[in-house]
C-alpha cells in the first residue's frame, strides 16, 4: 500500500511543494524511506527522478535518517541513470562520515566522475567536497586531490571555481 501511495504521490508533479508533501510523509512514517529506495535502485523514470528529488528533500531535513540506507544509494549510481539520482546522492555523501568500507570504491569511482567531461559542475562540486574529505582523512591523499581540482580551473565555470576554492583552502 505504502509503494503505491508513494507512486501517486510521485506521479502527481514534479514540484518543491510535492516533493515537501512525499518528505513530511516519509517524516510522518506514513511510507518508508526503504519505499523510496527502492524506486531510485530500480531507476524506473520518473519514480527514481522525482524520487531522487525527495532524497534531498530527506537529506536537508534530517541527513541521520538515510544512514541505514547510505550503502543502498551509493550502489544507485550509475553512469546510465537519471542526472539527479548522482546528484542527489553525491550530494549526502558531501554532508556525511561515509562508513570506512566504502571510502576507496568512492574515492576510485568518485575521482572517475569527477574528471568526466559530461559530469555537471554541481555533481563536481559535490564529488571535490568528498574527495576533500577523504584527503583530509587520508592525507596521503591531498596532493591527488589538489591535483584533480587544479587541472580544471582553466576554463572552468565561477561556480566551480568557487567550490575549487573553498576545497583548495581546507585541503592546504
Amino acid at each position: 500500500m505504502s509503494m503505491k501511495r508513494l507512486k501517486q504521490l510521485l506521479e502527481k508533479e514534479h514540484s518543491k511543494k510535492q516533493k515537501d508533501i512525499i518528505t513530511s510523509e516519509i517524516l510522518k512514517n506514513h511510507i518508508p524511506i526503504s519505499a523510496l529506495i527502492e524506486l531510485i535502485q530500480n531507476d524506473n523514470g520518473i519514480y527514481a527522478q522525482r524520487g531522487a528529488y525527495v532524497i534531498t528533500g530527506i537529506h536537508d531535513t534530517d541527513k541521520n535518517l538515510l544512514a541505514p540506507y547510505t550503502m543502498d544509494l551509493w550502489k544507485c549510481i550509475h553512469p546510465k541513470n537519471h542526472p539527479s539520482i548522482p546528484r542527489a546522492v553525491y550530494r549526502y555523501l558531501a554532508d556525511i562520515k561515509i562508513p570506512k568500507e566504502l571510502d576507496g570504491e568512492i574515492f576510485e569511482l568518485g575521482t572517475k566522475a569527477f574528471v568526466n567531461k559530461r559530469t555537471t559542475i554541481a555533481v563536481k562540486a559535490h564529488i571535490m567536497k568528498i574527495l576533500t574529505n577523504l584527503a583530509v582523512k587520508y592525507p596521503e591523499l591531498k596532493a591527488e586531490v589538489i591535483f584533480l581540482i587544479n587541472q580544471q580551473l582553466k576554463g572552468n565555470s565561477s561556480g566551480y571555481k568557487s567550490a575549487a576554492k573553498k576545497e583548495l583552502k581546507r585541503l592546504l
